[in-house]
Order: C-alpha cells, then sequence, then structure tokens
C-alpha cells in the first residue's frame, strides 16, 4: 500500500540530482528544479511553456518540459491528420470506457453531459482516437502508448494517470488547453509509463500547461 500523498516543495539545485533520500522524503527534478516531499498532502507540480505545442520526457527521475519546435508546425500537421481520419472512425456515445484488449483504435466517443473515462490495468495503445466531454477525460494504464489521440473537453482537463494499485511515484499527468481555435483541445504522440515511470517523447499538441501528481513511497 501507497503511504498517504505528499505535498511538493520546490528548491532551487546547483545541480539535478535525482535520488529517493530516505523513507520521509523523494526527490526528483523537473527542468533542472528540485521537488521533494517532506510531509503533508496532494503533492503537484505546474509547468508551462511558451507556446501551445509541449513536448516532455521523463528518464529516471529527470523529467523535462519545453516547447516543441521544428522546420514545420506541429499544429499544422495535428489539423490535417485530424482532418484525415475524423470521417473514417467509428461514433460512440460512452463516458466509461473499460479496455477489454490492450489495442482500442478507431473510435470517435463523445459523452453529452459527463466526462470520459478511459480504465486498462496494463498496457494500452490508442491510435486515431477521438474523445470528447462535456467534462474531464481521463485515460488511465500501466503504459500508455498514444498515436493521434485527440481530446477536447469543454469544462474540464485532460488527464493521463495510473491505474488503481499501480507501483510508482508518477500518479498522473494533467493538461490545460492553450488559448487558439481549432476543432480539438490536444493531440497527444508519444508514451507514458507509470510502472516504471517514464515518458518517451510526449508531444502534446495544443497544450501549453502540465501538472505532475506525484506521491511518496514508503
Amino acid at each position: 500500500m501507497f503511504s498517504r500523498v505528499w505535498t511538493l516543495v520546490v528548491a532551487c539545485l546547483l545541480t539535478a540530482p535525482f535520488l529517493l533520500a530516505s523513507s520521509d522524503e523523494y526527490i526528483f527534478t523537473l527542468n533542472d528544479m528540485a521537488v521533494s516531499s517532506p510531509s503533508g498532502a496532494l503533492g503537484s507540480m505546474v509547468s508551462t511553456v511558451g507556446g501551445d505545442t509541449s513536448m516532455l520526457e521523463l528518464k529516471e527521475r529527470k523529467a523535462t518540459h519545453c516547447s516543441a519546435a521544428g522546420t514545420s508546425s506541429p499544429m499544422d500537421q495535428a489539423q490535417e491528420c485530424y482532418r484525415s481520419i475524423e470521417g473514417k472512425v467509428i461514433k460512440i456515445s460512452a463516458p466509461t470506457l473499460t479496455l477489454l484488449c490492450p489495442t482500442f483504435n478507431g473510435y470517435f466517443f463523445s459523452a453529452v453531459t459527463d466526462g470520459i473515462s478511459v480504465n486498462h490495468e496494463g498496457p494500452v495503445t490508442i491510435q486515431a482516437n477521438f474523445f470528447y466531454a462535456e467534462k474531464d477525460v481521463s485515460i488511465s494504464g500501466q503504459s500508455i502508448s498514444l498515436q493521434g489521440v485527440f481530446c477536447a473537453s469543454k469544462a474540464g482537463k485532460i488527464t493521463l494517470k495510473a491505474p488503481e494499485g499501480c507501483p510508482g511515484w508518477l500518479r498522473g499527468l494533467s493538461f490545460e488547453r492553450a488559448p487558439g481555435e481549432r476543432p480539438f483541445d490536444m493531440m497527444f504522440q508519444g508514451c507514458v509509463s507509470f510502472n516504471p515511470p517514464a515518458i518517451e517523447n510526449l508531444v502534446v499538441v495544443g497544450a501549453s500547461k502540465v501538472t505532475f501528481e506525484v506521491q511518496r513511497l514508503g
């Protein structure tokens, strides 16, 4: 069982160590800022970037969050991808989805009055899917591989999170919409693992703010 969640205290370090300091203190780094959890309740840290396209990586206990830049616009590429698959997916109204297989592709899910929750206990791959909700959109899995996944929420957040009982200090990533007009809030491309915690080239088009939710191991 996990011990209770701890409040994060942010402090600058001259170097960027990442270690489990003791049973009472966990430290990892985000963009060379130390994040520790000595005491308290919910642990979270917010990171923002200038722009509408974010890239996240997490290796060992060192996390980076920056604006994704390239020769062509990631937003233009995302909108082109959206248009190319929009009419090819199967449309379903289903606020809660419990995946029975590890691959879940080619669907347009909508929740007219509620949020959407996608749950899988093990690894899951989602490709060319749409999740549109009035409230929060939540996708959980031990590891989540996303390829051309579009999400929108009129009054909530988009969250990737660990399933119940999954070990590891990283519990979730919550994204908030960047300003601008587009047919979707965010497009996700990349991999997130909660056991062990890792993020591999996760590009999020349409988001400029992410909240890391963490839990001390004890």
